[in-house]
């Protein structure tokens, strides 16, 4: 949503992310959001770098422009930590972290999560340009996952792989049936 309305968050982290009673997360803390114009994003009006280093991107490591993309590595740091129990990557100084996140390779989920992990590498690329180029991207790839318990996650995954091989899908998850999740495949969106 955030996106949709051009605005950047560039702060995603476990102390910015709420629930709801009803368990919905809510992003929180704006104050560093920054609103998207047609020239460019750069990181502050001076130059200078904002954010969380353990779960900053590469390019804003680097001050480099950033766009929303920044947002999904953000999250993708995020998800590894949930999934793995521990940050991304660990470092005794703000910029080593911050240098990690520049050039270390994306460290292997536990096994149980293996699924996972070429989601999480693409949210986590070094390159904005390999990442997943929106928010609705991510959202759709992990539609599936979230939907359906981990036991049945090789399921998830075969069928994706059947239906790219027939042009492509778009997973939504159906009803339950004797205590597995359902999905419905319908064809890509054009």
């Amino acid at each position: 949503h955030v996106h949709s309305k051009s605005y950047i968050h560039r702060d995603i982290k476990p102390g910015n992310i709420l629930f709801r009673e009803d368990q919905t997360a809510v992003l929180t803390d704006f104050g560093i959001a920054k609103l998207v114009d047609s020239a460019s994003v750069d990181m502050t009006s001076s130059g200078t770098m904002v954010g969380s280093p353990r779960y900053m991107s590469p390019e804003q490591a680097k001050a480099e422009k950033i766009d929303f993309r920044t947002d999904i590595y953000s999250l993708g740091a995020v998800m590894y930590e949930v999934l793995a129990g521990r940050q991304l990557y660990y470092a005794e100084s703000p910029i080593a972290v911050a240098l990690k996140h520049i050039s270390d390779p994306v460290p292997m989920l536990p096994a149980r999560f293996a699924q996972l992990q070429p989601v999480l590498e693409k949210m986590l690329a070094k390159n904005p340009d390999d990442r997943y180029q929106s928010a609705i991207e991510v959202a759709q790839v992990l539609e599936p996952y979230v939907a359906a318990p981990c036991g049945q996650w090789v399921d998830i995954e075969q069928l994706i792989q059947e239906q790219k091989a027939v042009g492509g899908y778009n997973l939504h998850p159906g009803y339950k049936t004797r205590g597995k999740a359902a999905f419905t495949v319908v064809s890509r969106p054009a």
